[in-house]
């Protein structure tokens, strides 16, 4: 069995890394601007509304798209599962960024196999939920019947809203982990979740302002 290239590992994790921190900040600007009473207030029977209601829906369909990407099972692809799967598959993998651990600045190389075994057992849990699994369905049914095509048939169970929060707080913590032991560079997701955050209050006041000056 040939062992994947470094490169291509590697490719596979800033590519996730990338879907990620989109799915970060797409979730944070959603959720500040359907939350907000506020903006609904001073928008009711504005023009404006018209392309905020747009461009929330764009932002879900994004969203749904970031988390398909994250947790495409097809062949080749950059994703949550193909990465797991070149792990478990190839047991010289595992050594080989545990190698690399041990030139870290100090030793790490027992703690990122260890965190490599807890990742594995981590995504193997998340995939026998059957709550998970649910979830996940729903968003590739969606994906399938209505993003990637306009299929022609009885729609499959389709994703509730709060799925997307949901799936990507599942998400989050394997992310970091991946990314770390592949390319030995942290990253407190969480963190930028902070920062998105205030990126979209700002952004929220910005449209609030925007209503306030149509009078």
């Amino acid at each position: 069995m040939t062992l994947p290239s470094d490169k291509k590992i590697k490719d596979i994790a800033k590519a996730i890394d990338v879907n990620i921190l989109n799915a970060i900040a797409l979730n944070s600007l959603i959720n500040q601007l359907n939350d907000s009473d506020e903006l609904f207030s001073v928008g009711n029977n504005k023009y404006g509304t018209h392309g905020l209601n747009l461009m929330l829906n764009s932002l879900i369909e994004s969203l749904m798209l970031a988390l398909s990407r994250l947790l495409d099972t097809a062949s080749d692809v950059a994703s949550v599962p193909s990465l797991i799967e070149k792990l478990q598959k190839h047991p010289k993998l595992v050594d080989r960024y545990v190698a690399e651990a041990s030139t870290w600045g100090f030793d790490q190389s027992e703690a990122i196999r260890d965190k490599i075994q807890k990742i594995i057992s981590a995504y193997s849990d998340l995939m026998a939920s059957e709550e998970f699994e649910k979830m996940k369905l729903s968003l590739k049914n969606f994906r399938d019947e209505s993003l990637a095509h306009s299929l022609v048939r009885e729609k499959r169970e389709q994703p509730k809203f709060h799925y997307l929060n949901d799936v990507l707080e599942r998400l989050v913590p394997i992310c970091e982990d991946l990314y770390l032991c592949v390319t030995g560079v942290g990253q407190s997701y969480s963190n930028i979740a902070e920062i998105r955050d205030k990126y979209s209050e700002h952004f929220e006041g910005v449209l609030i302002s925007g209503f306030e000056q149509q009078g």
